[in-house]
């Protein structure tokens, strides 16, 4: 299992963002905005935790988000992965990733994203 900077890392790949490798940053990654390093915690970027960096992750990289309910009165999941032209039931989509709610959908949803958007970047040569 990845570490939360490892899948950040990963993810911050797929969508094209740069990031400062070196920078400890206990909530996020600081990200290169208008190409200088974001130095206040304020404006790092972390799906894992903000609603609004997992939404436009999952935009950028066409990752859908479906519910997918567990036929028992406490447990559901959400699937997310990434839709491509060539899907079809034949072959495997790494991207796919379920990911049970647990107390907290929000949270079960963004780290799917992110889990989905880390298999993305891993595909991705330097």
């Amino acid at each position: 299992m990845k570490s939360d900077r490892e899948l950040l890392e990963l993810a911050a790949k797929a969508a094209g963002l740069e990031f400062d490798p070196t920078a400890k940053a206990a909530r996020g990654l600081k990200v290169v905005r208008d190409g200088a390093v974001c130095q206040s915690d304020q404006v790092l970027w972390n799906p894992i935790i903000d609603d609004g960096d997992a939404l436009r992750l999952a935009v950028k990289l066409n990752i859908s988000v479906v519910p997918y309910p567990i036929y028992s009165p406490i447990k559901h999941a959400v699937i997310v992965k990434q839709r491509r032209r060539s899907d079809t039931l034949k072959e495997p989509n790494p991207t796919e990733i379920t990911e049970l709610h647990g107390d907290d959908p929000y949270a079960a949803t963004r780290r799917a994203i992110v889990r989905a958007a880390a298999e993305i970047g891993k595909g991705i040569n330097d």
